[in-house]
């Protein structure tokens, strides 16, 4: 099975809402003391796999630290939710590349980690 022969997500076009509910300093000493934000982040839109557009969503938490002026450092989890093409719903071996209809859809969920590192202008 070459798994390679499927069709690939290649891109992603999404509106995105940020709402940063908290935001204070944290003092660690009296000589620390960091700004940080807690947001809620919301993604709505397309992404592509082949040809085919489908529905692409995720919620997010981030929690953010500026230090000095403007730079600052981030943690975000975020739980993805989309539509997209089964790769071992057809066969994919042999020489030919197989037809797009050919594969069946599915609705997939995942999850990220991810560190940000921001710098404010």
């Amino acid at each position: 099975m070459r798994i390679s022969k499927a069709p690939a997500p290649s891109s992603i076009m999404a509106g995105s809402y940020r709402y940063s509910f908290l935001y204070g300093k944290v003092s660690f000493s009296k000589n620390l003391v960091l700004p940080m934000s807690l947001d809620t982040q919301v993604d709505l839109g397309m992404h592509k796999v082949g040809t085919q557009s489908m529905p692409y969503s995720s919620i997010g938490l981030s929690q953010k630290f500026f230090t000095r002026n403007r730079w600052g450092i981030g943690l975000t989890y975020k739980i993805m939710l989309y539509q997209t093409i089964d790769p071992v719903s057809a066969y994919v071996g042999g020489t030919s590349q197989p037809n797009e209809s050919q594969f069946s859809k599915k609705i997939q969920s995942s999850q990220a980690f991810s560190l940000d590192l921001s710098y404010l202008f």
